[in-house]
């Protein structure tokens, strides 16, 4: 690690970071883009300095949402990960949140399966195949 880092105090790197979030380093496809990722940002970063954004960020806790809005099932998703990966795709383009929403959270259920694993259960492991995935 940096020295320099080291030397800085806990609300310096608290800004640091917030000023690298704050700096994109990819292109972007737009100037429209480009527009809407700083401002998701300044929102974000104003709520982390408990500053008054110009609206209240959103966020959603969707949980497998997005994969039963676009005709998948939990087990689909996750044994598909190309699916899984299309159906999150297409909820962040459409309802825009301030963070991303992803699938992070769903079991990679071929790495479970390989390890024979006891201490979960998901539809193909422990559950039914059909359904709803609960």
């Amino acid at each position: 690690m940096d020295d320099r880092w080291l030397q800085l105090s806990p609300a310096e790197r608290l800004e640091q970071r917030l000023q690298w979030f704050s700096t994109p380093i990819v292109p972007f496809a737009n100037p429209e883009a480009e527009k809407a990722y700083l401002g998701r940002v300044r929102r974000l970063v104003d709520v982390y300095k408990v500053e008054e954004p110009d609206r209240v960020p959103v966020s959603l806790p969707v949980g497998a949402f997005p994969a039963y809005l676009y005709g998948l099932d939990y087990r689909t998703v996750m044994y598909d990960h190309g699916r899984a990966a299309e159906a999150w795709l297409r909820f962040n383009e459409e309802f825009e949140c301030d963070h991303l929403v992803s699938p992070a959270m769903l079991l990679p259920a071929q790495f479970y399966d390989r390890l024979d694993y006891k201490l979960y259960s998901w539809p193909g492991h422990g559950m039914p195949n059909a359904g709803n995935g609960y």
